[in-house]
């Protein structure tokens, strides 16, 4: 897939926003040397990127149930329903605006394995 994305209508594009109706994930199917470097970050599980430390391992610890749910939900062999993208937009700005909380839970985090 990554060296011909199939359908390519559905992932490749020629250049444009990422905000155009236009937009896909790939111009065209990766080079040899790009598959192998996705193939490591692949083997590595789950990989986040945060503004801080705190913020992306809250961010990991969410996505790793999030993706745990969803395959529980995929192995009932029903059909999904997306979420609804006003609710997922609300739930987003939720995450955003309690970063407090990630904060205090990773200062925790921290005290507990300091104090092991």
């Amino acid at each position: 897939f990554l060296r011909r994305p199939a359908p390519a209508a559905r992932w490749t594009r020629p250049p444009c926003p990422r905000t155009s109706p236009a937009w896909r994930p790939f111009a065209r199917g990766l080079s040899v040397r790009s598959v192998a470097h996705a193939f490591s970050v692949l083997n590595h599980g789950v990989v986040v990127c945060g503004q801080r430390i705190d913020y992306a391992f809250d961010d990991l610890y969410y996505l790793e149930r999030a993706c745990a749910a969803q395959v529980l939900a995929g192995s009932t062999g029903r059909a999904l329903r997306p979420v609804a993208t006003d609710l997922a937009q609300r739930v987003a700005d939720q995450i955003q605006g309690e970063r407090l909380q990630s904060e205090l839970f990773f200062a925790a985090l921290r005290r507990t394995l300091t104090h092991a």
